[in-house]
C-alpha cells in the first residue's frame, strides 16, 4: 500500500492531526537549520568586517611608496650649485692683482714656500734657515708670466686660510700638503708660526719617558680623556693630564715630574703604573694647583707625608696602592687640605686612629680596606656636608655613637666589617636621607630601634650580628620599598601585626614566639590552605562547557525519531481501524 493510498483511507480528524504533527517536525528542523545556518553567516560577515579594513589599508601604505621620486628631484637640482663655484674663479682672480698684500704674505707664510724646495734639493731641510732667497724668487716668475702668474699664485695663499680645494690649478700644489703635517714632529718652532702652538718640549720628553707616544702636536691629537692643553698660542703647557698603563720601562725622575708639574696643570691621574716609583717629594708648584689626583696601583709605595704636601686638592683617590706612615696615618694627609671634598683612600694598608679633626667642606668619605682602629670620634658629627661614609674593613671597635645622627645629609653608611658592639642608637632615626645602611660581620646586641622603621631606606644589612634579636619593625610597604634587606646569622624575627608573613617568608625570618613560616612556591599563593579542587561531573570529569553543534545534532536526531514514531503508530491505528 502506499502512503497515498494510506492517507485516503485516514479519516478526516485523524489525517488533521497526523498533519499537524508532520507540520511542526518540519517547522523545528527548519528552526534548526536557520539557526546554524544564521551563526556562519554572522561569523562570514564577521570575518569579512575584519578583513575589508586590512585590504582597504594597503593602498596608502604604498600611496607615499609613489612619492619618494619627489624627494629624488632635488637632488637632480644639486648639479646647478656646482655651477656658482665655477664663477668664484672670477672672484679669485682679483685678489691676484693685489701684489702688494700678496708681497707681504710670504712673510706670514713661509713654509708654504719652502715646501717646494725640499722636492727639488733634498739637502733644503738646514737651508730653511735662508726663507728670504727662496721667497724672492718666487716672487719673480709670479710677475713675468702676467696670465698664469695670478691664477696659480692667488690659490696658493687663499687655501691657506679660506681652504678652498676645488680649484683645479692648485692640485701641483696639493703635493706638498701632507709634509706640512710633518714639520711638527721635528722642527717644533716652524709649527708655533701657525698660530695653533705645541706643547712643550720637555712636557713630551717626559710623556714619552713614561711609555706615550705622544709628539709636540699631542694637545690636538691626544682624546680629551688623556690630556688637555692650555691656550697658549706658541707654546701650550698641560692642564689635565691621565697616565694608564704604563710599559715596564716607563720611568719618570724628578726632573721629569718637575716638567709635567707646572702652574696650569691642575688634574693629575696615574693607574696601572706599578713599576714607576713615586718621586722623591712633589714640585712646590703642585701644592697649589694640583686639584684633582687620582692614584690607582702606582707610586706604590708612597709615604703618607708626600700626600699631604698637596695642600689644594680638592679630590684625593688612592686605591691599591700601599701608604706607609707608621701609626700616623691621617693625621699626616689632612691637617692642611682645608678644600677637600672627595677623600677615597682604599685597600692601601693605611693605619691609625681617625683624625680629630676633618676638612669641613667633605661630601664623600671612604676608608674602606685600611688598617684603621679605635673608635669613631665625635669630630664627625660636625660634617654638616657629608653625604657617604664608608668605614667598612677596618679595626674600629667601641660602641655605634649616637652622635652620627647628626649628619643630616647623609644617604649612605657602611659600618660592616668591624668590630663595634652594643646596640643600635635610636638617633639613627633622625638621619632622614639615609637609604643605605651596612651594620653586617659586627658583634651588635639588642633589637632594632622602632624609629628606624620610619627611614624610606632601600638597602639594609644585618647579616651575621648573631646576638641582634627582637622583631623586624618595618611594615609591609616599607619592605616592599626595598631593593635589599639581609638579615642572616642573626636571631630577629616578624610580628604578624606588622610584617606579612609573606614577605617574611622570604627574608627566612621566623615567627616571634612560633615557628618559621613555609617557604613560598615559586608560582601560586605564598601561604594558606591549597584551595579545594572544583567538583566532578557524575561521568568522573570536570564540567565542561556545553558544545552547541552537539545540542542541535541531538534535537535533530530526536526529532527525527518522534517523527518516526508518530508514522508507526498511525501505521498501527490505522491497521486496527481496519484501513487498507
Amino acid at each position: 500500500m502506499t502512503t497515498s493510498a494510506l492517507l485516503g483511507q485516514v479519516g478526516g480528524k485523524d489525517l488533521k492531526r497526523f498533519r499537524d504533527l508532520g507540520v511542526e517536525v518540519l517547522v523545528l528542523s527548519l528552526l534548526c537549520v536557520l539557526l546554524v545556518g544564521g551563526t556562519q553567516a554572522e561569523l562570514v560577515s564577521h570575518v569579512a568586517d575584519i578583513a575589508a579594513p586590512t585590504i582597504l589599508a594597503k593602498p596608502p601604505v604604498v600611496a607615499p611608496v609613489a612619492v619618494k621620486p619627489p624627494v629624488v628631484a632635488p637632488v637632480a637640482v644639486k648639479p646647478p650649485v656646482v655651477a656658482p663655484v665655477a664663477v668664484k674663479p672670477p672672484v679669485v682672480a682679483p685678489v691676484a692683482v693685489n701684489p702688494p698684500a700678496v708681497v707681504a704674505a710670504p712673510v706670514v707664510v713661509p713654509p708654504a714656500a719652502a715646501k717646494p724646495a725640499p722636492v727639488t734639493a733634498p739637502a733644503a731641510v738646514p737651508v730653511a734657515v735662508v726663507p728670504p732667497p727662496k721667497t724672492a724668487p718666487v716672487v719673480a716668475p709670479a710677475v713675468i708670466p702676467p696670465a698664469a702668474a695670478p691664477v696659480t699664485i692667488a690659490p696658493a695663499h687663499v687655501p691657506a686660510a679660506a681652504a678652498a680645494p676645488k680649484v683645479a690649478p692648485v692640485s701641483p700644489l696639493a703635493a706638498p700638503g701632507p709634509v706640512a703635517a710633518k714639520p711638527p714632529v721635528a722642527p717644533g718652532p716652524v709649527v708655533a708660526s701657525a698660530g695653533n702652538g705645541s706643547l712643550d718640549a720637555d712636557q713630551v720628553g717626559a710623556l714619552r719617558s713614561l711609555g706615550m707616544d705622544v709628539g709636540l702636536n699631542a694637545c690636538n691629537e691626544e682624546p680629551a680623556t688623556v690630556l688637555t692643553c692650555d691656550n697658549n698660542p706658541v707654546t701650550q703647557h698641560l692642564v689635565t693630564l691621565s697616565v694608564q698603563d704604563c710599559p715596564p720601562n716607563a720611568t719618570l725622575t724628578d726632573l721629569d715630574f718637575s716638567y709635567l708639574s707646572t702652574v696650569h696643570l691642575s688634574h693629575l691621574s696615574f693607574m696601572n703604573c706599578a713599576d714607576v716609583p713615586a718621586p722623591s717629594e712633589p714640585p712646590k708648584v703642585l701644592t697649589t694647583s694640583l686639584l684633582d689626583f687620582f692614584l690607582m696601583d702606582s707610586f706604590t709605595p708612597m709615604d703618607a707625608w708626600w700626600l699631604g704636601r698637596l695642600h689644594a686638592l680638592q679630590n684625593l683617590t688612592v686605591l691599591d696602592v700601599t701608604v706607609t706612615s707608621g701609626s700616623s696615618g691621617l693625621d699626616v694627609i689632612l691637617p692642611n687640605m682645608d678644600n677637600l671634598r672627595y677623600l677615597m683612600i682604599q685597600n692601601a694598608t693605611l693605619s691609625g686612629t681617625l683624625p680629630a679633626a676633618w676638612p669641613q667642606n667633605l661630601n664623600i668619605i671612604s676608608l674602606s680596606g685600611n688598617y684603621l682602629f679605635g673608635e669613631i670620634p665625635v669630630s664627625l658629627s660636625k660634617l654638616k656636608l657629608l653625604e657617604v661614609l664608608d668605614l667598612s674593613h677596618n679595626g674600629l671597635s667601641g660602641h655605634l655613637p649616637s652622635y652620627v645622627g647628626n649628619l643630616q645629609n647623609l644617604q649612605t653608611l657602611y659600618l660592616n666589617n668591624n668590630g663595634f658592639s652594643g646596640g643600635i642608637p635610636k638617633q639613627f632615626a633622625n638621619l632622614r636621607a639615609l637609604t643605605k645602611l651596612d651594620l653586617s660581620f659586627n658583634n651588635l646586641n639588642g633589637s632594632i630601634p622602632e624609629e628606624l622603621g620610619t627611614l624610606a631606606l632601600t638597602d639594609l644589612d644585618l647579616r651575621n650580628n648573631t646576638l641582634l634579636t627582637g622583631s623586624i619593625p618595618f611594615n609591609t610597604n616599607a619592605l616592599r620599598n626595598m631593593k635589599s634587606l639581609l638579615v642572616s646569622g642573626t636571631s630577629l624575627c616578624y610580628d604578624p601585626t606588622i610584617t606579612s608573613a609573606k614577605l617574611a617568608s622570604f627574608l627566612s625570618v621566623p615567627l616571634c614566639g612560633g615557628i618559621a613560616p613555609t617557604i613560598a612556591p615559586a608560582y601560586g599563593p605564598a601561604l594558606g590552605p591549597s584551595p579545594s579542587p572544583a567538583p566532578a561531573v557524575a561521568g568522573g570529569g570536570h564540567k565542561k562547557k556545553p558544545n552547541v553543534v552537539a545540542i542541535v545534532l541531538s534535537v535533530l536526531a530526536v526529532l527525527v525519531v518522534l517523527a518516526g514514531v508518530v508514522y508507526c503508530c498511525c501505521r498501527w491505528w490505522g491497521a486496527r481501524e481496519g484501513y487498507a
